[in-house]
């Protein structure tokens, strides 16, 4: 009896979704650049550049959905997180085509 109830076969999850549209994001990017420029703020601050109110779930969420886009990056950890533009942010921030940026949005 015991060795059925431990093979009760894994549980599948379902694929992880970003809390907001690839849009926001981009429009939360450029939001945080236009706030922070090449500064790298701790994640409980980066709420400032989106108008938010303090270290909130809607603040993390979406700062989640930046680091599953590709657009932002952490260094670090805990207190200390830091988020940095990753790469592919920056490219399209400082994309002066509007290809480049169709791209970069296609890989993300």
């Amino acid at each position: 009896m015991a060795d059925a109830i431990s093979e009760k076969p894994a549980r599948e999850r379902s694929p992880s979704f970003p809390f907001i549209s690839l849009k926001a994001a981009v429009e939360r990017l450029t939001e945080y650049e236009a706030k922070f420029g090449r500064t790298d703020p701790t994640a409980d601050r980066v709420y400032l550049a989106w108008g938010m109110s303090g270290d909130t779930s809607q603040s993390q969420q979406t700062l989640a959905a930046l680091k599953a886009f590709g657009l932002v990056d952490y260094r670090g950890a805990g207190a200390k997180r830091f988020v940095t533009i990753s790469h592919e942010g920056r490219t399209y921030l400082r994309a002066q085509q509007e290809q480049v940026r169709k791209d970069v949005l296609k890989r993300v």
